[in-house]
């Protein structure tokens, strides 16, 4: 269930880090979230999102035998969803 492709979410000057220097803001988006977390980001159920990455839905990662979710790739979906 690796994924390595991750679609661009933030272009210059939108997005809700858009007053962070550029270093940071890669930092935050690279921040790993486990099933829980990015669940709350996303307003699913953890079950949900097991499901939404075994349909790659989202990319979902293994970090050792835990699975493990990015922020930018929930962002990424979040903007989606407003679209």
């Amino acid at each position: 269930m690796k994924s390595l492709t991750v679609a661009p979410f933030f272009k210059e000057g939108e997005g809700l880090f858009e007053n962070l220097p550029v270093d940071e803001k890669k930092e935050i988006l690279s921040t790993w979230l486990d099933t829980k977390q990015a669940a709350k980001i996303l307003s699913i159920t953890d079950t949900a999102l097991r499901l939404m990455a075994h349909r790659n839905q989202i990319p979902a990662y293994y970090l050792g035998s835990r699975l493990r979710f990015k922020l930018r790739d929930c962002q990424v979906l979040l903007h989606k969803k407003e679209k």
